[in-house]
C-alpha cells in the first residue's frame, strides 16, 4: 500500500523516507519535501515523546476566542471545499528544469549550493519562481516565464553538463474540448485562430499563454461539423470553461472540460466501452434489461447510482439517466480519473 505526500502529492512507498505530521492535518510527507534530515527523522522515531508538525500545522497552532470563532470555522470550511482540477495543476503548469548530479553520493543541498555559485539569476537576468528538491540529489528549478526557463536550461547545459544531468519538465496543462466548428482547418491555422481569440479576450498579455491543438476530427453524426481538443494554460482554461464557448471564425462553438470518462453503451457502466463489454444490456433511462429505443418508462433511474448506493450502503439521487453529466457517481469517478492523471504526472517527473 502507498500513501500520498501532503506537499508534492507524489506516491510514498513505505515509511523509512517519510514523516507523519502530528498536527491537525495528519498527513505524511517525503523527508526531502519538508527538509527533514534523515538523522533527525531517525532520532524522532527513537524518542516516543517527541513529535513533528508540518509548517502549515505550526502556523495553525493558536487559540481562537469566541468573537473570532465563526470566522475561523468559515476559513476551515473553505479549506476543506472541493478543489477544482485546474486549481490543482496550477502550480504544475509552468515548465521547469531538473538538475541531477552524476555523483550519486551528492545530496540536494550540495547540488543547490553548487548551482547557486555557478549560475547567478541577477547576472543572467532570470527570475526564479520555484526551487524544490527531487530524488537522486537533484533540484527542480522553475522560472517565471517560458523564455526564462529556456534560457536557464541553456546556461545550465553550458556550465554544468560535465557534472550534472539536465532535464526539462514541460509541465502539465488542462485540456478543453471545442465542438461546433464547420470549417476544416489545419492544426496550425486553428491554433493561430484560437490563440488570437484567447489573447484578444484577455485583460493583460500573458507570456506563459499556451494554446496547442492536440486533435481535430469530424463528428460521427455530422461529418461536416468538427471538434477539437486544445491544451491551454490555466488562465485560458478558466476563461473558456466559465464562458461556455467562443467564436471560431463565424461559428460559435461550445467548450467543455476535455477530461472525459468512458461510458459503455451496452451496460452503461463507467470506465470501459461497449467493444469490450461482457455484461448484459441495460437501458440508460430506466435501468431495465432492454435497448433504450424500446424504453417506455415514465421515470428515470440511473443504474450506476443504484449500484453505487447498494455497494456503499448510502442514499443517492437515482432519478436521472445514466448519460446525465450531473450524475453524482459520474462526477465522483471523473474526479478520481483527474487525480490519477495528476498522480501519474507526479511520478513521471520523479523517475
Amino acid at each position: 500500500m502507498f500513501s500520498v505526500c501532503g506537499a508534492c502529492h507524489g506516491h510514498i512507498q513505505g515509511v523509512s523516507l517519510s514523516i507523519l505530521c502530528s498536527g491537525i492535518c495528519d498527513k505524511r510527507y517525503h523527508l526531502t519535501c519538508v527538509n527533514v534530515p534523515a538523522d533527525v527523522h531517525k532520532y524522532l522515531d527513537m524518542n516516543v515523546g517527541l513529535c513533528w508538525k508540518c509548517p502549515d500545522c505550526m502556523r495553525k497552532c493558536f487559540c481562537v476566542d469566541s468573537e473570532n470563532l465563526n470566522t475561523f470555522l468559515q476559513e476551515k470550511f473553505n479549506d476543506c471545499a472541493p478543489v477544482k482540477y485546474a486549481d490543482i495543476i496550477k502550480n504544475k503548469s509552468k515548465p521547469a528544469v531538473i538538475i541531477e548530479p552524476k555523483n550519486v553520493e551528492q545530496n540536494s543541498q550540495q547540488t543547490k549550493s553548487h548551482i547557486a555559485s555557478t549560475i547567478k539569476p541577477s547576472e543572467s537576468g532570470i527570475q526564479i519562481s520555484q526551487v524544490k528538491t527531487v530524488k537522486r540529489g537533484g533540484i527542480l528549478v522553475g522560472c517565471s516565464s517560458t523564455e526564462d526557463n529556456s534560457r536557464f536550461k541553456k546556461i545550465a547545459q553550458e556550465k554544468l553538463a560535465d557534472s550534472y544531468i539536465i532535464k526539462e519538465v514541460k509541465g502539465i496543462y488542462p485540456r478543453v474540448k471545442i465542438v461546433g466548428i464547420t470549417e476544416k482547418y489545419s492544426s496550425e491555422d486553428l491554433e493561430e485562430i484560437l490563440d488570437h481569440v484567447i489573447r484578444i479576450n484577455s485583460d493583460i498579455f500573458d507570456p506563459n499563454s499556451v494554446c496547442k491543438v492536440l486533435k481535430f476530427w469530424p463528428t460521427k453524426k455530422k461529418p461536416n461539423v468538427y471538434q477539437a481538443i486544445l491544451q491551454v494554460d490555466k488562465i485560458s482554461y478558466d476563461r473558456l470553461i466559465s464562458s461556455g464557448g467562443l467564436f471560431v471564425g463565424y461559428d460559435y462553438c461550445y467548450t467543455f472540460d476535455a477530461v472525459e470518462l468512458n461510458r459503455c453503451f451496452n451496460c452503461n457502466s463507467l470506465g470501459h466501452s461497449s467493444y469490450v463489454c461482457t455484461q448484459k444490456i441495460c437501458c440508460p433511462r430506466c435501468s431495465g434489461d432492454h435497448n433504450v429505443k424500446n424504453c417506455i418508462a415514465a421515470n428515470l433511474k440511473c443504474i450506476n447510482c443504484v449500484k453505487s448506493a447498494e455497494k456503499d450502503k448510502t442514499t443517492l439521487d437515482t432519478g436521472h439517466a445514466a448519460w446525465d453529466t450531473r450524475c453524482p457517481t459520474y462526477l465522483k469517478a471523473l474526479e478520481k480519473l483527474k487525480r490519477d492523471l495528476l498522480m501519474t504526472y507526479d511520478i513521471a517527473i520523479r523517475v
